[in-house]
């Protein structure tokens, strides 16, 4: 019993939910670290207006952005909000020829509109065709059931990586 219950009080030390800033994070591969770690980054982002209130905060599992974000106006309030769903899509030969690493579906509301912004993960130095990358991304999210009745694909975005490093506070 006593096994348990430290194991159970190690578990919840290491959720604790330590929040980093985004100039804490590196891109090496396509992936997200902490400038001091050689593990692909898992925990909350924060970035800063310059009066240090929160503006952004995202989360990150094995480098990727994946849940929960949310934008916060300068008051505080909650501009926009939504999710990251990345998608594993090394079992599609025709996405992986495209050189493709991953999709991340970023869902979005702001309002009470809603929609979607797929982000296609390049590996790197790879380039190719726009179009031809949009008409087999939409083909296999149809294929597999990603979008669900009355989703609205707002844009098809091609990058290296969901957030930009350059945009720091």
């Amino acid at each position: 019993m006593r096994t348990i219950i430290i194991v159970f009080t190690l578990f919840l030390i290491s959720c604790k939910g330590e929040n980093f800033r985004l100039t804490d994070l590196r891109l090496q591969n396509n992936y997200y670290y902490l400038k001091s770690d050689t593990v692909k980054f898992s925990g909350g982002i924060r970035i800063l207006f310059p009066n240090n209130t929160v503006s952004n905060e995202f989360k990150f599992v094995d480098g990727v952005p994946n849940g929960k974000w949310t934008s916060y106006g300068h008051k505080g309030e909650v501009i926009q909000e939504g999710k990251y769903q990345p998608i594993d899509v090394s079992d599609n030969n025709r996405l992986v020829d495209l050189g493709i690493e991953r999709l991340n579906l970023c869902h979005i509301k702001e309002s009470d509109i809603s929609f979607i912004d797929v982000i296609v993960i390049l590996k790197e130095h790879h380039s190719n065709n726009q179009k031809q990358i949009e008409n087999q991304v939409t083909d296999y999210l149809n294929e597999k059931n990603q979008l669900l009745e009355g989703d609205t694909v707002n844009s098809i975005q091609i990058a290296q990586c969901e957030i930009d490093l350059g945009t720091n506070e």
